[in-house]
């Protein structure tokens, strides 16, 4: 039995939107690792820079 050509475009549909919906699973993560790093960075320069202000004054 061969499938019509609405039920093969609808799987293709399919099939492209669950590939589209992993690439931006994937970039959220990949955007929350970074954003985390960057802030340990951010918290960590702004911590060396407080102990250094205290030694100086």
């Amino acid at each position: 039995m061969s499938k019509s050509k609405n039920e093969i475009t609808v799987q293709i549909s399919e099939q492209l939107f669950e590939g589209v919906r992993q690439l931006i699973d994937t970039a959220q993560t990949t955007v929350a690792i970074s954003l985390n790093a960057e802030m340990t960075v951010l918290y960590w320069t702004l911590h060396q820079q407080r102990i250094t202000q205290r030694g100086t004054c």
